[in-house]
C-alpha cells in the first residue's frame, strides 16, 4: 500500500537552548513542504530549534507509523551535530525508517553524507523539481533510482544518480503554504521585527516572508549560488504586490520579509514596485537585502532612499565583505570600498537602518587588511548609531577557487566524514558565527590575535548593559574602541576577568541591599 506521510525537520543547533518562536523554518523546508502537500502527501513540519533535542526526537518518533515514506532534514553545517544526533536516534529505534538529507551541507559533501549509516539518501542542490519523485519512490517502496540529483543507499551499496539539470524556477516553486505550520505563532515575536536597534517599535507587527527572486546575477567567488551555478529568476512587481495583499487580507501581515539574495537587482522592477507601494498605500514595513554600491546618483540616491523609507522599508541589509579593495576584487565583488560609507551616508538621511556584514580570515588576507575591516566596522557603528554591523569568518565552500587555494597552498583538511563534522565542538561552530575555529585555518597568520579581535568586536556588536550597569558597559565599549584605534589586543583575558569580577560584585551588592531591605 502506498505511503502518504512525510516528516520534514528544520534542525536546531545542538548546544543552543530552545527559545521562543522567532524565525520561520528554513525557506527550503517550507517550499518542499508546500510542493509535497500539493503532490498529495500529508506533510508534518517539525522545527527543532524550539524543542530540547531529545524532545524533538520524541516528537519525530511519535509521527513515525506505517504510512511514513521518509523523514527529511534540510541541513546547514552549523546544524550537522543536531541533525546527526537526531538521525542516529531515529535509526536506533526504527532501523527501517528512511532518512533523507538535503540542504547546503549535504550538497557540498554528498559522498560523506550518504555513506554514513544514519542516512539513506541525499538530495543535492535544488530539490523542488525532484522532491515529489523521491517521495513517490519511497512511498511506493521503490529505490529512488534514476531521479536526478539524488544519491542513495540500497543495503550498504551507494548509488549516485546523474546531476539535476533542471534548476528551480517559479514554474516549480509555489508560494509557501503557511497552514503547514503554526504561522500565527511564528509571525509574532519574530526576531526580524524585534531587533534591538528598532527600540521595540515593531514588536507587535505580524511578520510574513515572501520569496520574490531566486539566486543572484553577481559572481562573487565565495557565494554558494556561484559554486552551485544557480540561475537568477524573479517575480514581477504586480505579482509581489498581489502576494502582499493576500498576506495582509488572509493573515493580517503588516511586516514583509523578502527572502531574496538581493531584492534590488532588477532596477526596472524596483521602481515599478515602489510606485505600486506608494499608489496602493499598503501600510506595511519591509526589510530587504541590497548591495551597498546601489546607493549612488544613478540608482538609489537620497530622494529614492527617502521614498523607500516612506514606503515602509526600515532596514537595508548588505553584505559588504571587506575594507580592502584588493580583497573585494579577489572576491569578484564588483564594488568599491568607498561605496560602503556612501551607503551609510545616504541612509543617514532616512530612517532606514544599515545592516552590514563583513568577512575576515580569507586566504591571502594580510593582518593590515583584517584590521582595516574591523576599523571600518567600528567607524560605521560610531557614525550610524542605529546600525547593525557584523563580522563573520570566511567559510571555505568546496567547489570554489578559494577552497582549492586553501587546500593546495595551505594544506587545509576539512573533516573527512559526517561523524567528524558532527563532532565539532561548540567553540568550533560558534566562534565568529562560522563553522570551524580560526586555529584550523592555516592561512590565518595570527589566529590568536584574530580570535581576540573577533571577541572584542562581539562585545561592541552584541553587548547590551543592564540598567544598573550603564557605566560598566560604556567603559567596556570605550576600551574596545581604543583597542581598534591603537591596534593593541593584549591582556584580553585579564580585561574579561576584570569585568566579570565587576559584574559578580555588583550582583552580590544588589542581593545584600535587597536582604537589608
Amino acid at each position: 500500500m502506498k505511503k502518504n506521510k512525510i516528516i520534514l525537520v528544520n534542525p536546531g543547533v545542538h548546544f543552543l537552548e530552545p527559545v521562543g518562536y522567532g524565525m520561520y523554518p528554513n525557506t527550503a523546508i517550507m517550499i518542499l513542504a508546500t510542493v509535497l502537500k500539493n503532490a498529495g502527501f500529508l506533510v508534518k513540519v517539525i522545527d527543532g530549534r524550539y524543542h530540547p533535542i531529545d524532545k524533538a526526537v520524541g516528537l519525530i518518533r511519535s509521527e513515525i507509523d506505517d504510512d511514513l515514506a521518509f523523514v527529511g532534514f534540510s541541513v546547514m553545517t552549523v546544524q550537522v551535530p543536531w541533525a546527526y544526533y537526531v538521525s542516529q536516534a531515529i535509526k536506533a529505534e526504527d532501523p527501517g525508517c528512511k532518512i533523507v538529507w538535503g540542504g547546503v551541507h549535504p550538497t557540498l559533501f554528498p559522498d560523506q553524507t550518504v555513506e554514513d549509516p544514519a542516512i539513506d539518501a541525499v538530495v543535492i542542490n535544488e530539490a523542488a523539481s525532484t522532491s515529489a519523485s523521491l517521495a513517490a519512490a519511497y512511498a511506493e517502496g521503490r529505490m529512488p533510482s534514476g531521479i536526478p540529483g539524488v544519491y542513495y543507499k540500497e543495503g550498504s551499496r551507494v548509488f549516485r544518480n546523474s546531476p539535476n539539470r533542471e534548476g528551480d524556477t517559479f514554474d516549480n516553486i509555489p508560494y509557501i503554504d503557511f497552514n503547514l505550520i503554526d504561522h500565527r505563532r511564528y509571525s509574532r515575536n519574530n526576531n526580524i521585527a524585534i531587533e534591538e536597534f528598532y527600540a521595540e517599535k515593531y514588536k507587535d507587527c505580524r511578520v510574513y516572508p515572501i520569496i520574490t527572486s531566486l539566486s543572484c546575477t553577481y559572481k562573487c567567488t565565495f557565494c554558494i549560488n556561484v559554486i552551485l551555478d544557480r540561475k537568477y529568476c524573479f517575480r514581477s512587481a504586480p505579482e509581489i504586490v498581489d502576494r502582499i495583499k493576500f498576506l495582509k487580507s488572509s493573515y493580517g501581515a503588516d511586516f514583509i520579509q523578502p527572502m531574496d539574495e538581493n531584492f534590488f537587482i532588477n532596477k526596472k522592477r524596483t521602481f515599478e514596485f515602489l510606485d505600486m507601494l506608494e499608489k496602493e498605500d499598503l501600510g506595511i514595513k519591509w526589510r530587504p537585502q541590497v548591495r551597498a554600491d546601489y546607493f549612488n546618483e544613478n540608482y538609489i540616491d537620497v530622494e529614492t532612499a527617502r521614498r523607500l523609507s516612506r514606503s515602509g522599508m526600515i532596514v537595508a541589509a548588505m553584505g559588504v565583505e571587506s575594507a580592502s579593495q584588493d580583497i573585494l576584487d579577489k572576491l569578484k565583488k564588483q564594488m568599491k570600498v568607498e561605496s560602503i560609507m556612501k551607503a551609510v551616508e545616504v541612509l543617514s538621511k532616512t530612517d532606514i537602518v544599515p545592516k552590514m556584514n563583513f568577512m575576515v580570515g580569507l586566504p591571502g588576507e594580510t593582518r593590515e587588511e583584517i584590521e582595516k575591516t574591523y576599523k571600518l566596522a567600528v567607524e560605521i557603528r560610531k557614525k550610524a548609531k542605529k546600525s547593525c554591523v557584523t563580522i563573520s569568518p570566511f567559510r571555505p565552500y568546496p567547489g570554489s577557487q578559494l577552497y582549492e587555494q586553501c587546500i593546495n597552498e595551505y594544506g587545509y583538511k576539512p573533516p573527512s566524514s559526517l561523524a567528524e563534522w558532527a563532532a565539532l565542538s561548540r567553540d568550533d561552530l560558534v566562534e565568529g558565527r562560522g563553522y570551524e575555529s580560526f586555529e584550523n585555518y592555516k592561512w590565518i597568520k595570527d589566529p590568536v590575535r584574530l580570535k581576540a579581535m573577533q571577541g572584542i568586536y562581539e562585545e561592541i556588536a552584541w553587548y547590551r548593559p543592564q540598567r544598573d550597569e550603564r557605566w560598566h558597559g560604556k567603559l567596556r565599549n570605550l576600551i574596545a574602541y581604543w583597542r581598534f584605534k591603537t591596534g593593541y589586543f593584549g591582556l584580553v583575558r585579564l580585561e574579561k576577568g576584570f569585568f566579570d569580577m565587576l559584574s559578580s560584585l555588583k550582583r552580590l551588592l544588589s542581593r545584600g541591599r535587597a536582604g537589608v531591605a
